[in-house]
């Protein structure tokens, strides 16, 4: 991970602060409770509901979760791809999570993943969110003005809940929820490429790494096309290693990671200066406590990934 010194983190707390981001509460009530939020399954879920929070995540038998998985619906306030100030506010049905039911709800990393994609270009693009979940990335990368978003996922499940969250935010003519199974099911964007290919928390399996790979690199439009992939970690995973275990399986694809001087690095501010992505959602934390969440269990990692197409010449 890049070391920013502290007047860079400074300019991105100023960019939160004045570009589309997720809009967090700001009034002096909730400054003393922003210290002490939910630690347990017995605080008030109120505070669930501000606008796409962290909360702490716990091992259950079979899977995690966290007290926001409580409530059946869990709304966040989203800035909409405008030069207004106007936000948009998402209603997402979920779950509680459970063996084999972890996908139906709201994860910390979809929410620090939909932090990113309001600074990002999504305007007439086609995306395909792999491991979609209750949808909220899919439908945020319609906010920001994709042309065609499919969330993707091989729980039936997990498809039917997508759906109806694609209707319940009037989504439907841009997001579609496709069942797609990696390594079995055939490409849910058949005669095309996708210009984004999106995901979070898909990697913790390293028997899964290849058929990832191989979906990725099949989806994603050669030499432009960009994976933004991010993985957060929890107890009991090293996100170093798993994230450096799933390069080496993807760099045999032809997936090349990113780097921030690259020039094709989709991360900037607006006068072009790239940003290192787990700065930025360092900076973005509201307080010390989403900070730990973001840096324990072995941190955040997030990555950039393009498939590079050698050109043959005659």
């Amino acid at each position: 991970m890049l070391l920013f010194p502290a007047f860079v983190e400074m300019t991105l707390l100023w960019l939160i602060a004045s570009r589309r981001q997720f809009l967090f509460d700001s009034s002096s009530s909730s400054s003393a409770a922003a210290t002490t939020l939910i630690v347990s399954a017995n605080d008030d879920t109120s505070l669930c509901q501000k606008n796409g929070i962290l909360t702490e995540e716990r091992a259950i038998p079979g899977a995690y979760e966290n007290v926001c998985m409580t409530l059946p619906i869990r709304t966040i306030a989203v800035d909409d791809d405008d030069d207004d100030d106007d936000s948009t506010i998402l209603s997402i049905e979920q779950q509680a999570s459970g063996p084999g039911a972890t996908g139906l709800a709201v994860w910390n990393s979809s929410l620090l993943l939909t932090r990113l994609l309001p600074l990002l270009s999504f305007r007439d693009t086609t995306v395909v969110e792999l491991g979609c979940g209750t949808g909220l990335a899919s439908l945020v990368a319609a906010m920001m003005g994709a042309k065609r978003v499919f969330a993707t996922d091989g729980n039936p499940n997990v498809i039917k809940l997508a759906e109806r969250n694609i209707q319940r935010n009037n989504m439907q003519n841009v997001v579609k929820a496709v069942s797609y199974q990696w390594g079995y099911d055939t490409d849910p964007i058949p005669e095309e490429s996708a210009d984004w290919v999106i995901g979070s928390d898909l990697t913790y399996s390293p028997g899964s790494w290849p058929l990832l790979a191989d979906a990725m690199a099949s989806l994603v439009k050669p030499n432009t096309g960009i994976i933004l992939y991010l993985s957060l970690g929890h107890p009991g995973f090293n996100v170093q290693g798993e994230i450096n275990g799933f390069l080496s399986v993807a760099q045999s694809r032809s997936l090349r990671p990113l780097l921030l001087s690259d020039s094709e690095w989709p991360l900037r501010t607006s006068d072009g200066t790239p940003l290192a992505p787990e700065a930025y959602l360092r900076a973005s934390c509201r307080n010390g406590y989403e900070r730990t969440i973001l840096e324990s269990g072995g941190g955040t990692r997030v990555l950039f990934l393009q498939k590079r197409m050698q050109r043959r010449y005659s």
